[in-house]
């Protein structure tokens, strides 16, 4: 039963997660594509953290009145209810945490691959759920100093592509 169980779930998450086509873009910074890679579901609330990559800038909410970056995106901040402001980031940030993933849940997307916590600079209290990329998986460690990068992502609107927000590890 609960192998029946995780394949209707992984059929459901098949259903609803997109596979993407991706290219490099010239002048931003970009990973190597990687075929298979969904892409999010774009909304009014969420456009903003997923299109800022087309500029090489990443952008998340932060809460004028408590000073929290917020995310995920929201239209109230959760702890004094104010209505968060877009703003850019350094890009930099923490390794809070990580599992590498060994099993290949998307055709065309290779295992092991690295899920993590990223913490970013301007606010360690934030956690981005993100991949680790250009490192390996044993490489990986708590308080690991990161850095973001941007993978392209074409969605099945033509007129708006999707950048994903990695993180690689800081040149030291």
């Amino acid at each position: 039963m609960a192998q029946h169980r995780a394949r209707d779930v992984n059929s459901q998450r098949a259903r609803h997660c997109r596979p993407v086509h991706l290219r490099r873009r010239a002048g931003s910074p970009v990973t190597p594509p990687v075929p298979g890679r969904p892409a999010p579901e774009l909304s009014e609330l969420n456009r903003p953290y997923w299109t800022s990559g087309a500029d090489g800038a990443f952008r998340m909410q932060r809460c004028p009145g408590c000073e929290r970056v917020v995310h995920p995106p929201a239209l109230r901040c959760q702890y004094d209810h104010a209505a968060p402001e877009w703003i850019t980031l350094s890009g930099k940030g923490i390794v809070e945490s990580w599992t590498v993933n060994h099993h290949a849940f998307f055709p065309g997307l290779p295992a092991p691959y690295v899920i993590a916590f990223v913490n970013p600079v301007e606010d360690i209290r934030a956690r981005v759920l993100t991949n680790l990329v250009g490192v390996a998986p044993d490489d990986v460690h708590a308080g690991m100093a990161v850095r973001v990068v941007f993978e392209r992502a074409d969605t099945d609107d033509s007129e708006q592509a999707v950048y994903l927000p990695m993180f690689t590890p800081e040149a030291p």
